[in-house]
């Protein structure tokens, strides 16, 4: 939980907590990176006003054509999870 916490934006910490992990999308998230085999297959980045942004192609997602990724945002020194973090993107829009 604490390595969760050290990653999570902001605005989620209070939510945070021992049952944070019995919510179906969290199960869902642990499930699929259990099955992942730990490599990066590709990161892509960009800019706004607010924050540095990471995209970040980890796997193949479930539904074919699609890409397994997740979000970082950088305002400061530290990167933190954005949003929910992850995602499925369509192959042509990565």
């Amino acid at each position: 939980m604490e390595g969760v916490k050290k990653y999570a934006p902001p605005i989620t910490l209070n939510a945070i907590s021992s049952k944070y992990f019995e919510d179906k999308v969290c199960k869902n998230e642990i499930k699929a990176l259990q099955n992942w085999d730990g490599k990066i297959r590709e990161i892509r980045y960009s800019a706004n006003p607010f924050a540095i942004m990471a995209t970040v192609y980890y796997d193949e997602a479930v539904k074919k054509g699609e890409l397994g990724i997740f979000y970082f945002s950088k305002a400061g020194k530290n990167w933190k999870q954005f949003g929910s973090g992850f995602d499925d993107m369509k192959k042509p829009i990565f």
